[in-house]
């Protein structure tokens, strides 16, 4: 009798705004191995990594510190390792043998979060003598083998840089009998082994090769001086032809860079993967990649790399596996057009590069391909869009690159560029040369134009300066007609000037909800008063100054004097100061919420005391003249106004988002909640920042504001235990991501449901079902929405998904189902759903995937869990429990309908007579569903 226990697991990695699973490094090319002269992947496809070496372990040498989870996390996204290399100091001051538990400790950190971060880690017993401790090496890689060799990340190094010494009669027999015991627990993952004279001698070892069919050997190489490609590339190139396959596992920058760039150009040719030497602040050591003071848990900026890191970043981007990015995809867009889109790649060898258009449903509108060499560059590739329609939102661009002839099932990588609007075109031939009206109003002047009869507001005039720029130069300036957004393109000829003049044409784009087309011509003339300049503002919008600052005052419609009203102050980014974009003047959020509107404004581009932060005094270290003033004008309106002060918020965008991080910090006992959308600021403050209920968005690929410097705080925020703190990462998306932020459901709905004098938090009590079912290559997971908009409790903000390793995706309130396509060997997962005031319900049921069993089987643990019992002849499925009702169907894999009951448990099925030997069991019931192959004895 065989007896099958259903227990399954679903793991899921993805990310809330992504319409598809992005694969790990890991996951996409699985266990690697050698075969003749290359490393390989899975597919026995040639793989080349990049990444860095972490310095050695040893206690108190200064790189130990950077074994954190933190510091991988960061190599990973923001330097784009895929692999790292962990340098466990053996026999020198603090090293294993003085201190094994703190140094394996550390190793231990780092590969554990390489593994969650899904790429390969080098596990190095980091000793140039490693032969005289080879019982303690042993003993160390046993250990590491048991505890990881299920894992395809995991890659052992079993020395470092062998001096002047035997290859064949002390090296060599080390390592087999290193390798020995490495087999025993782990048979088939990649073992490198150093060779002598510093990691030099690979043609030595590649006469005399260890007797294993998946290891390396490392070569390590330090551009400059005598250290030339000349001298060793003759060296390496034999031992290639003599079949055995190299990892350069430690290399160094250098400032000759002609010399370096031939190395690296050299390594890339023979597909040797790489790893920098090293994660290090030692101000000391030149081949340092970070600044001394660098944070430990990473989150590093940009100022805190050293020259040499900066460097390393950019080639580790460009160095490995086959990747494609977008150049220049944009977010407004005309239908019916061609557009060619810069694509930026790296291919290891001839590819296929694809660029697709899609509208909401995924409908495929429009595509391109080109083929391109082996090699680093960027693609031109033309889309002609003659199935868009007219005007719509909500579509994406997507490039990948592939096989040539692959379908996109087979893509290499896959990048997507969200939220492209559909728009039309409005061209206006000048009929003369433009002018400019000043436009006044409260003795404040303004620079408009008369557009068929409509004053058309210049937001930043500043922009319009020109300096002989090419015909075709796009123009940074935001214009306004009526209520619809116009973005500003000039064509032409131009001169020096404060404004254009001689323009032939001007093209306007809108986009929004009144559109407009046709031709038309300019009529200019002098003189003219606008009666409201900000006529598109909301009527009870006020401007006014104090001080070194202008700021807008919005008041709500038919408020009450005999009552408290919150107050929300919102912080703009460093190009636009208008605060027209703001959804927190909709009419339906102002229903749900009235409040009064402060939005002060800067003159950063003229001023740096004009900032929302003091850039100039070291990192932020005391508020700005402007933040200073800003803060008087708020406290002068709360005394004239009906606010209630303990429901103040903030929220600020880019240069705002900065500017918020720093108000948490420097008056954390001000805002009830804050909002910050790009922006970012620094670890050290977060003691303070925990004060407030905080919302943190970020873009993923955002090149004027890094992720980490949101990134970094929050995980220390983490860290530290903080509970009122969320992040939401757009992984497709750069900078400019306010209007998504704004548009997340709970937006504001979060923001007001905070009062400082409000203590209260209960645990929402309403109770999550989870339910599943298989939707092959994944598993449909969904649960029953329990928001109640009566009960504070369950006004539910968001969904955590977990696993037993933690979490691993959130969505928003309003989506209550996911598909998991990443399944992994035995593991569990629920549900739980988080309030508003960060509170978290009791967890649904958990449902468990069993990968040893097969990959088609799902269940769920309910409080009766399900059991199939495979006899001889027959087929018992039972439910723990009396009277639990079953439908069960048994199909043969062609879908022909075997056996078929309701009725309750236990359920029976004689299988002699069956005709087919591979059959698929199908159970509905007890709050489960299963679906699993069985064979048919």
């Amino acid at each position: 009798m065989k007896t099958l226990n259903l227990f399954f697991l679903l793991v899921l990695f993805l990310c809330m705004s992504q319409l598809m699973h992005s694969q790990s490094t890991v996951e996409k090319f699985g266990r690697l191995h050698t075969n003749g002269n290359k490393i390989v992947d899975k597919n026995e496809k040639t793989i080349r990594l990049a990444g860095m070496s972490f310095y050695w372990s040893n206690n108190d040498w200064g790189g130990h510190k950077f074994y954190t989870a933190g510091a991988v996390n960061t190599l990973v996204d923001s330097m784009k390792c895929n692999v790292l290399r962990v340098a466990m100091g053996v026999n020198d001051g603090g090293g294993m043998i003085e201190d094994s538990a703190s140094n394996k400790k550390r190793v231990r950190t780092v590969v554990d979060a390489c593994i969650a971060k899904g790429i390969y880690v080098i596990i190095c017993f980091h000793s140039e003598t490693a032969h005289n401790y080879k019982s303690q090496s042993i003993a160390f890689f046993k250990e590491m083998a048991k505890k990881y060799g299920a894992f395809d990340n995991v890659i052992y190094e079993l020395n470092n840089e062998p001096g002047n010494i035997s290859w064949s009669t002390v090296v060599k027999p080390y390592a087999n009998d290193v390798i020995d015991t490495i087999r025993k627990y782990d048979s088939d993952n990649l073992i490198i082994v150093g060779t002598t004279n510093w990691a030099k001698d690979v043609d030595i070892a590649a006469a005399d090769k260890i007797d294993d069919e998946n290891v390396a050997y490392a070569f390590h190489f330090f551009p400059g001086g005598t250290y030339t490609l000349s001298t060793y590339s003759t060296r390496i190139t034999n031992a290639l032809d003599k079949g055995i396959a190299l990892f350069a596992t430690e290399w160094g920058v250098s400032s000759d860079t002609e010399q370096m760039n031939l190395w690296l150009d050299f390594m890339k040719s023979k597909d040797v993967s790489i790893c920098n030497w090293s994660v290090n602040d030692n101000d000391g050591e030149k081949y340092s990649i970070l600044k001394s003071g660098a944070p430990t848990s990473g989150g590093w900026f940009n100022n805190n790399y050293t020259d040499a890191g900066k460097q390393v970043k950019s080639i580790i981007d460009a160095y490995s596996v086959d990747n494609v990015s977008f150049s220049n995809a944009s977010n407004n867009i005309e239908s019916h057009a061609s557009y060619t889109i810069a694509v930026n790649y790296n291919a290891t060898e001839e590819r296929e590069i694809h660029v697709d258009f899609f509208d909401v449903n995924n409908t495929l509108l429009g595509s391109g391909m080109l083929k391109v060499a082996a090699g680093t560059g960027k693609a031109q590739v033309v889309v002609n869009l003659d199935n868009a329609p007219a005007e719509a939102a909500g579509y994406k661009w997507r490039c990948d690159i592939r096989e040539v002839g692959a379908d996109f099932s087979k893509a290499l990588d896959v990048k997507e560029f969200s939220n492209v609007n559909v728009v039309t075109s409005l061209k206006i031939v000048l009929q003369q040369t433009m002018s400019i009206i000043e436009g006044k109003e409260n003795g404040k002047s303004f620079d408009v134009l008369l557009l068929n009869g409509k004053f058309v507001n210049v937001l930043t005039t500043s922009h319009w300066t020109l300096s002989n720029q090419p015909a075709g130069v796009v123009i940074d300036t935001l214009v306004r007609v009526g209520d619809t957004l116009v973005t500003v393109f000039l064509s032409g000829n131009s001169t020096i000037g404060t404004y254009p003049s001689n323009i032939t044409s001007l093209t306007l784009t809108l986009a929004g909800a009144e559109m407009v087309s046709g031709t038309s011509s300019i009529s200019a003339n002098t003189g003219i008063v606008l009666s409201k300049a900000y006529s598109y503002l909301p009527q009870t919008y006020t401007d006014g100054t104090y001080k070194r600052i202008n700021y807008g005052f919005y008041i709500p419609e038919n408020f009450d004097q005999r009552r408290l009203y919150p107050l929300v102050m919102y912080l703009h980014g460093f190009g636009s100061v208008d605060p027209v974009y703001l959804g927190i003047y909709d009419q339906n959020v102002q229903n749900a919420n009235p409040c009064f509107v402060y939005t002060p404004r800067t003159n950063a581009y003229v001023d740096a005391q004009g900032k929302w932060f003091d850039t100039w005094s070291g990192w932020w270290t005391s508020l700005t003249e402007q933040m200073t003033s800003t803060l008087e004008q708020m406290d002068i309106l709360i005394e004239k106004y009906p606010i209630d002060t303990n429901r103040i918020y903030v929220y600020g965008i880019s240069m705002g988002g900065e500017g918020v991080f720093e108000l948490l910090d420097k008056r954390p006992t001000t805002f009830a909640a804050a909002i910050s959308i790009c922006g970012g600021g620094r670890d050290s403050w977060a003691p303070n920042i925990a004060k407030t209920p905080f919302w943190m968005f970020h873009g993923g690929k955002d090149d004027i504001n890094p992720p980490s410097i949101t990134e970094g705080v929050y995980n220390k925020l983490v860290s530290m235990g903080a509970k009122k703190m969320r992040y939401t990462n757009y992984p497709d998306m750069g900078h400019e991501i306010w209007n998504t932020a704004q548009n997340e459901p709970s937006f504001y709905d979060w923001m007001f449901s905070f009062s400082k004098d409000d203590t209260t938090y209960l645990k929402p009590t309403g109770k999550i079902t989870l339910t599943a079912s298989l939707d092959i290559p994944g598993i449909s997971l969904s649960w029953n929405d329990i928001r109640d908009a009566n009960s504070k409790a369950n006004k539910i903000w968001y969904y955590n998904i977990y696993n037993s390793k933690g979490l691993i995706a959130t969505t928003e309130y309003n989506k209550t189902s996911l598909v998991a396509t990443a399944l992994q060997q035995l593991d569990s997962v629920w549900v739980e759903a988080v309030n508003y005031n960060f509170q978290k319900s009791s967890p649904s049921n958990k449902f468990v995937y069993n990968q040893a069993i097969s990959n088609e089987i799902l269940t769920q643990i309910a409080d009766e869990p399900l059991t199939i019992t495979q006899f001889d002849d027959k087929i018992v499925i039972e439910a723990q429990g009396k009277n639990i009702p079953l439908y069960v169907q048994l199909f043969s894999t062609e879908g022909k309908l075997l056996f078929e009951s309701k009725s309750t448990s236990p359920v029976s099925i004689a299988t002699h007579s069956l005709d087919s030997s591979l059959v698929i069991l199908k159970i509905t019931g007890n709050n489960a569903v299963v679906s699993q192959k069985l064979m048919i004895k």
